[in-house]
């Protein structure tokens, strides 16, 4: 257990809830009280009157976490220097400008001798350490000294609204979510304040609801609206409001991370609509807008409309945020269920890095795949210039194709039984349909198979092919490769064995063997051979040696190969050349590779 040794042990009470307990035992260690308040403010003070002792008529408020109602003792100060009440934002130079004169002051007024940084970022900001509290001071940022109105309103600590529940539990969910590394704007995660918009949102959508729609009750709480008549408005709603709803903090914990576990982030989270809307919803300020439609997260400034998770635009932010939402909710869903020490597990909990890893490449892949859907691959058998020739050829093939399906339409059944045959003595293995189909077109001969679109399946996808090239469309995108079965030398060595093995068994038979062949036949005749092995295409005819036992003694080893390719055991067809061709490397579609 990693102990927080500035923490006190935490004992739940017998007979209560031990994560409800928690929580309000972490609010009461780290909630700010008036004394703290007081002392922020002093400072907020003394840059004022330092500026204006200066000459100069500023104005400073206190705007985020230490004014609106969701901070702690520990939040840094954030001041707002008003120059002008009446415009929204001012100019980047303006605003350093203003920025130069509130350091020059608080060092010549107030001697402050100390370091003040001055950041020039898209919203300048001077920094500067007081008391062991850092301070920063922005200019003219008047939307956010009116959120911060309105969430101190959204605190239901008063007058309207009072709900003891919303403070523990904003405070507890900023712990957790900095715990799983998701509160940093800086890192592509969420801020402080989406996170509050997004309880605010939840605890709005209750049955019943824990709190009310503000700006649905009145309208003119809207960026339109004078800083000075603002606050005045925001506390009078609503008339009346009581609370029905009776779930403890541990359940609303609970419930906040369920709830967002199942939420469709395509939606926009609106705290000025009270519920999530639609991207395109006419309600929002700007809708249809690519402050929503490209972003992962989706959260309604409830002021100037603007998207606050606008800083979740790394691929690897929104994955990382679900997960840990995910985290939170098995988490929890323990506690409430009892026997688990609450502060213990919420001490050690981290984000397990190598189970995000496995879903951020899980997420780039799935992201992969629907980008490439419909991609399609071709693997090609032969060479593109060879491809290109085929096909430029493919017209003439096919008229060859016919004809020779029409021949073979004529042999007859003798013809067919005495090729069989011949396949069983001159195959000693007989590789698939399919291969033979694919082997025959790429060399560009074709027996009884059509070259007609042939549709196949395969573990990568549903494909056709047509003479020698295959096209599979799939659904996944997978790196391929092709590769060769055999080199042509595997292939001659093979020839070899096959020729010695014929060898043997014309041996054996040459005695049975008649000296006649039937060599009156028609010879442009050629063989139904569409299902044999054969690793070599004979064409054109001559009258060849007959293969006997006299025949094939006393000859060369060469001289016997080209005897017995030439010769026809028991065939009516006339034999063809002696010229060989090896059909070219047959090609295979490996499996996809792991990834």
């Amino acid at each position: 257990m990693r102990r927080n040794f500035n923490e006190p042990r935490f004992n739940p009470a017998p007979g209560t809830c031990p994560l409800s307990g928690y929580i309000e035992f972490n609010y009461e260690m780290h909630q700010q009280m008036s004394e703290h308040y007081n002392q922020k403010d002093e400072i907020r003070c003394w840059v004022e009157d330092c500026i204006q002792q200066s000459g100069y008529d500023y104005s400073c408020y206190i705007v985020g976490s230490t004014s609106n109602g969701f901070g702690t003792k520990n939040s840094d100060v954030d001041i707002c220097l008003v120059i002008d009440h009446d415009t929204e934002q001012v100019s980047k130079s303006d605003s350093m400008k203003a920025l130069k004169i509130c350091r020059k002051a608080i060092r010549n007024v107030g001697k402050f001798n100390d370091f003040a940084e001055l950041i020039p970022a898209k919203v300048p900001i001077l920094r500067l350490n007081i008391r062991g509290v850092q301070i920063d001071i922005n200019c003219n940022n008047l939307t956010g000294l009116r959120n911060t109105w309105l969430l101190n309103a959204y605190s239901a600590m008063g007058p309207r609204v009072i709900d003891p529940r919303v403070r523990p539990v904003a405070m507890f969910l900023k712990k957790i979510c900095k715990k799983l590394t998701i509160n940093d704007a800086s890192e592509g995660t969420l801020t402080s304040y989406s996170i509050n918009l997004m309880l605010i949102n939840y605890l709005q959508t209750r049955t019943p609801p824990i709190l009310p729609v503000l700006q649905g009750l009145d309208e003119e709480i809207n960026i339109s609206d004078s800083l000075h008549e603002l606050p005045h408005r925001i506390r009078r709603h609503p008339a009346e409001w009581e609370v029905q709803n009776t779930a403890t903090v541990g359940q609303l914990v609970f419930g906040f991370f369920d709830y967002y576990n199942q939420f469709d982030f395509n939606q926009v989270i609106s705290v000025r609509l009270g519920k999530p809307v639609s991207a395109l919803d006419e309600r929002l300020m700007f809708p249809d807008n690519q402050l929503f439609t490209g972003k992962k997260i989706r959260i309604e400034e409830p002021f100037d409309g603007t998207n606050t998770a606008r800083a979740v635009y790394k691929p690897e932010s929104f994955p990382k945020i679900k997960f840990a939402i995910q985290t939170a909710q098995r988490l929890f869903e323990k506690c409430l269920d009892g026997g688990i020490d609450v502060q213990e597990v919420v001490n050690d909990l981290y984000l397990d890095k190598e189970e995000l890893e496995n879903i951020l490449t899980q997420e780039a892949l799935d992201s992969i795949t629907q980008e490439s859907k419909h991609n399609i691959f071709v693997i090609s058998s032969s060479d593109s210039s060879e491809d290109e020739g085929n096909r430029k050829n493919d017209s003439s093939e096919d008229k060859n194709a016919s004809a020779k399906r029409e021949g073979t339409e004529k042999e007859t059944e003798k013809d067919r039984k005495e090729k069989e045959r011949e396949v069983e003595v001159t195959n000693d293995h007989r590789p698939s349909e399919t291969s033979d189909t694919r082997g025959e077109e790429s060399n560009g001969t074709i027996g009884s198979a059509t070259r007609d679109h042939k549709e196949f399946v395969s573990d990568e996808g549903v494909g056709t092919y047509t003479g020698d090239t295959v096209t599979v469309e799939s659904d996944e995108e997978y790196d391929f490769e092709i590769v060769e079965e055999k080199s042509t030398s595997a292939v001659l060595d093979e020839k070899k064995q096959k020729m010695k093995k014929i060898l043997e068994i014309l041996k054996q038979k040459a005695d049975a063997m008649s000296s006649d062949d039937s060599s009156d036949e028609n010879p442009n005749h050629e063989s139904e051979d569409d299902d044999s092995g054969d690793d070599c295409v004979i064409t054109s005819a001559y009258t060849p040696p007959v293969a006997t036992k006299e025949t094939l003694e006393g000859k060369t080893a060469k001289e016997i190969e080209c005897i017995l390719l030439e010769s026809d055991d028991d065939d009516d067809e006339k034999p063809s050349t002696s010229e060989i061709k090896f059909p070219p490397s047959k090609l295979s579609l490996p499996p996809p590779k792991s990834s």
